[in-house]
């Protein structure tokens, strides 16, 4: 058998090719039948009707041959584009035109009468909303779908494809119930999303705290409206509060007024680029702020403390990923203390939240493009917001001191194909209607994340996507102490170069790249 004949063969039996073949025939046969109930009233006259059929199949011969020459049964109709639009304009003119020879031909060898010349261009006007309709409407259904998607966090689930989270709801209802907790860093993508899923436990009290005073107010008018929406929640005290973690003795005031018995720490400088410009700044946020409020913590004798650490504090190669690992190191030291429960939670990069890749690349569309990636092969662990918390939070019920915790992220994905995805569903064509462009690596990023260190191993937990790590650190507590007294005072005096020195001393997979 012919090679070329056996490919059309098995692009015939596609069910997608099929569908739009078979739909093709109805809609196609439907608009000549209409073309003529229009032109003659609904009273089709005998000399015609009896020749009908042939208008009929000169019409299948003439646009199904062009449909397949246009290439109308290999495009995709999930994302409908200008592109596809026009294809279509197109191939329905190149098949009137088709039509119209074909009809010529059978007039002139008496195949069929003269005919009304109307007929071409009503049933011209017919094919275009019947074909181009049909292939609008997956688009439609798929945008609907999606829209109703994005109130919460199926989405973008649709981009990584990530399983829902089975929690063990007695467990953290035991950590929860009746509670004060307080959250750190609650306007963040992070702390937002952990204030809506701590709030069907039914805490007494949410403090939350942030230094952001607009994320403040936005949050106080969510809180002020979930009594009214959410039964569960009408006994929750909330308590919105503008602070800087750093502020030591506002921070001190906020625990004596509230006395929480459950912190999460969410509240942390997290971009690459910009912390690697200002170290100093992030050792403040990131390891003082931390070293503050653990130390308030211990006062106040608060029952547990979770850190929400990332994939970057592993093997450090930006400034952002070292300051997480020594806060890491700092609350498995503080933790030594046995007054309260410290463990932290490290995790990759939530899809979606503020200053994320989706978001950026999403703008980036909205402008045409182009999508601008830094390296061809970069990769990385990715989870939905509510994935994250959800685990966070389990963790923190689950954890009983010490503990480091990794989230299992799946498999790691490229950026690049994120962006493709994105521009699809966008209906629009990689690298044709948007352009991806490369720019190299930025300071202190990987081309690929890595989970856990080689000296950490993990062990599983009962729960199937947690487990967790043994942290080591090759620092006995007085060098700890030392090194990060002397780090702080460097970062106070602004002292870059010496601050990254002492990041090698603490942290000896550090490397600056």
């Amino acid at each position: 058998m012919d090679t070329n004949f056996r490919k059309f063969l098995e692009r015939i039996v596609t069910k997608k090719v099929t569908f739009f073949l078979l739909m093709d025939i109805a809609l196609l046969s439907l608009a000549m039948f209409a073309s003529f109930l229009l032109r003659f009233d609904s009273h089709v006259p005998s000399e015609y009707r009896q020749y009908l059929w042939y208008f009929i199949l000169a019409s299948l011969a003439a646009h199904l041959s062009v449909f397949w020459w246009q290439g109308l049964y290999r495009l995709s109709w999930s994302y409908v584009s200008v592109f596809e639009l026009v294809k279509i304009v197109k191939a329905t003119i190149l098949g009137a035109i088709f039509l119209a020879i074909l009809l010529f031909v059978f007039k002139i060898f008496y195949i069929i009468p003269g005919f009304p010349r109307s007929i071409i261009f009503v049933n011209h006007f017919l094919v275009l909303i019947f074909i181009g309709g049909l292939r609008s409407l997956k688009r439609i259904y798929y945008e609907m779908i999606h829209k109703e998607r994005l109130v919460d966090n199926a989405r973008g689930e649709d981009l990584i494809e990530r399983d829902q989270v089975e929690l063990d709801k007695n467990l953290i209802r035991q950590f929860l119930f009746q509670k004060r907790v307080l959250i750190t860093g609650a306007a963040g993508s992070v702390g937002q999303e952990l204030v809506k899923q701590v709030i069907p436990f039914r805490p007494r009290q949410l403090i939350l705290v942030d230094q952001d005073e607009t994320g403040i107010f936005d949050l106080n008018n969510f809180c002020l409206a979930v009594p009214q929406e959410r039964q569960t929640a009408k006994k929750i005290d909330f308590h919105c509060v503008v602070a800087n973690i750093l502020n030591k003795s506002k921070m001190q005031r906020i625990f004596k007024k509230y006395h929480p018995q459950v912190v999460f720490h969410a509240a942390a400088y997290k971009h690459v680029p910009v912390m690697e410009q200002d170290p100093c700044e992030a050792v403040r946020n990131n390891i003082i702020g931390t070293w503050i409020l653990a130390k308030i913590v211990l006062k106040n004798r608060v029952d547990k403390f979770v850190l929400i650490s990332t994939d970057k504090a592993v093997n450090p190669t930006s400034v952002m990923g070292v300051t997480k690992r020594i806060a890491e190191i700092l609350i498995s030291y503080l933790n030594k203390k046995q007054q309260t429960k410290f463990m932290a939670v490290r995790f990759g990069n939530v899809l979606g939240s503020r200053g994320s890749v989706v978001p950026i690349f999403k703008e980036q569309i909205k402008q045409g493009g182009p999508i601008t990636i830094t390296h061809p092969e970069m990769e990385r662990y990715f989870m939905v917001t509510a994935e994250a918390c959800q685990l966070v939070i389990q963790a923190g019920a689950y954890g009983q001191g010490g503990e480091i915790f990794v989230l299992d992220m799946g498999r790691p994905i490229k950026i690049v194909d994120l962006a493709c995805r994105l521009i699809q569903m966008s209906g629009l064509r990689p690298h044709k209607d948007i352009r991806i462009v490369f720019t190299g690596l930025r300071p202190g990023e990987k081309v690929i994340e890595e989970v856990l260190t080689a000296e950490e191993g993990t062990q599983a937990t009962q729960y199937r996507k947690i487990y967790r790590a043994t942290l080591n650190s090759d620092l006995v507590d007085e060098q700890f102490l030392i090194l990060l007294h002397e780090l702080v005072i460097l970062a106070r005096q602004g002292k870059k170069i010496a601050v990254k020195e002492v990041f090698k001393k603490m942290v000896k997979n550090y490397q600056t790249c």
